[in-house]
Order: structure tokens, then C-alpha cells, then sequence
């Protein structure tokens, strides 16, 4: 039970998050999309902070992962790791343009209004402002991936555990935050489906790394359940994120 409750109490949160405060998350990316934006900008820090967590777990002495999950295992192949972790990094500078309203700033700096702008600040603006800094943040993500780490967190340890369980759990709740922020798209679009169906392909690509990487170190089949489980109810509360106005 000690080795699967990292894994499962972080799910655990991940719906508690649902429930206690997926409402309010939604209300926060509905009417102040730039608090919204800062909040997953310090989530996302955290989450890299979380992952780095989960890859100095050691794996547990004698545990066999299940061959599918020894298929996936992109540690090795460096391609995988750039390729999946550019993917997180664009979702996360992507929902930061969106949420802080740059193309539209950026279009309005170049617009009759501001004549005095000139085409090429617009140009620095664009390369060097708001969406400069998101990237240089989002791409911490990458050094993360790629910098070699010592497995210090012995396994079987209180440590060992409490890393785990939070490098899963930040992880959640940045799934759930982002869930929240696709949920108000979606109802702004009037496409839901189509925003629950990138919500579940992308949240198992983004946020099924470091479960990975977890269930290599401490294979427990009830983490992957709960974990599938939590990515489901996160896409369909995107398309119907029972929360009233």
C-alpha cells in the first residue's frame, strides 16, 4: 500500500481539485485571463520542478513495469524526449498568447490607432516582448528533460514517496487548471467536442510523461487507472464543465 499511495493520493487531489475548484478556475480564466495566465505560468514552473522530482526516483528493486509501458519508455531516445517535451512547451506558450490577448495587442500596435508605432517596434515587440519571455520560461521544461540526474531518492524511503507523490501531484493540478481554461474556449466557441477531444489527446501526451516515468520506477497498475480515470473526467468537464455563472 506505501508504494501505491504516492500515485493514487495525487489523482486523489486531482479530483478533490475538480470539485472544490474547478468552478472558480473557470470564473478566473472567464474574467481576469491575465491573473489566469499567471497562475499557470507559476504552476507550469512548478510542474518542471515536479518532474525533476520524478526522475531522480530510483526504480524499485525487482519491480517489472508491464511490457507496453517498457515499449513506451522514450528515455533513451532522445528524439522522443525533445519532440514530446517542444509539445508541452508549445501548449504552454500557446494557452499564454491566447490568455494575455498578444496577437491581439500585437495587431493593435500596427493598427490607424497608433500611428506613431512604427512597423519596426511592432517587429521587437513581437520577437522581444511578452511572448519572448513565455518562451524562455516554457523551454526550462526542455533543460529539465535533457540534463543528466542523479537518482538520489532511494526507493522505499519517506522521501522517496513524498517526491513521487508531489511530482504527480503538481502535475495534476495543471492538468485540471488547464482543463478549466480549455472548458472556457470551448464555451466561447460553441465547440465542445472538439476542445474535449484535443483536451484528452494533449493532456495524455502532456501530463502522461511524468506518470511514466513514475510507473517505470514503481509500477502499480492502479496509478495508471486512476491516472486514465483523472484524464477523462478532466476532457469531459471541458465539454461540460458543470459550473454556473
Amino acid at each position: 500500500m506505501k508504494r501505491i499511495a504516492p500515485q493514487i493520493g495525487a489523482d486523489i487531489v486531482g479530483f478533490a481539485t475538480h470539485i472544490l475548484l474547478f468552478g472558480w478556475l473557470y470564473q478566473l480564466f472567464e474574467t481576469n485571463r491575465t491573473s489566469g495566465g499567471l497562475l499557470l505560468l507559476g504552476l507550469y514552473l512548478l510542474f518542471c520542478f515536479g518532474v525533476n522530482f520524478l526522475r531522480k526516483l530510483q526504480p524499485y528493486p525487482g519491480a517489472t513495469p508491464h511490457p507496453i509501458a517498457t515499449r513506451l519508455d522514450f528515455r533513451a531516445n532522445h528524439t522522443a524526449v525533445v519532440l514530446l517535451t517542444l509539445f508541452t512547451v508549445a501548449l504552454a506558450v500557446a494557452v499564454q498568447v491566447d490568455l494575455n490577448g498578444f496577437v491581439e495587442s500585437t495587431a493593435a500596435l500596427g493598427a490607424d490607432q497608433f500611428p506613431e508605432v512604427h512597423e519596426g517596434e511592432v517587429s521587437l515587440y513581437f520577437m522581444f516582448g511578452p511572448a519572448f519571455l513565455w518562451l524562455g520560461i516554457s523551454l526550462f521544461y526542455l533543460v529539465v528533460m535533457i540534463t543528466q540526474v542523479e537518482t538520489t531518492a532511494v526507493a522505499g524511503t519517506t522521501a522517496y514517496a513524498l517526491r513521487e507523490f508531489l511530482g504527480l501531484t503538481v502535475s495534476n493540478l495543471l492538468m485540471v487548471s488547464y482543463g478549466a481554461y480549455l472548458a472556457t474556449v470551448a464555451a466561447q466557441t460553441g465547440q465542445g467536442w472538439l476542445w474535449a477531444s484535443v483536451a484528452l489527446g494533449a493532456f495524455t501526451l502532456v501530463f502522461g510523461v511524468p506518470r511514466l516515468l513514475a510507473y517505470l520506477k514503481n509500477p502499480a497498475m492502479v496509478g495508471v487507472v486512476t491516472f486514465a480515470g483523472l484524464v477523462l473526467f478532466t476532457a469531459v468537464r471541458v465539454l461540460a464543465p458543470f459550473v454556473t455563472n
